[in-house]
């Protein structure tokens, strides 16, 4: 997963290096989802991917 979002951080200016490491103090702003699962509820960033798995990225939403 590290990996992963390692090589998307090199492609996305959006995607900042803040949203990843809140995930290692247990504050997760980006909610990443793994095959429709919250990784935050798996292993976090340490989640292993296979191939056929499907990632979707949700940055923060604030509003109503």
């Amino acid at each position: 997963m590290k990996d992963l979002l390692a090589k998307l951080k090199e492609k996305s200016l959006s995607l900042e290096e803040e949203a990843l490491t809140r995930y290692e103090r247990n504050e997760p702003e980006l909610t990443i989802l793994l095959n429709g699962r919250n990784i935050y509820i798996l292993k976090r960033l340490e989640t292993q991917l296979k191939e056929g798995d499907t990632m979707v990225l949700f940055p923060p939403v604030i509003g109503g």
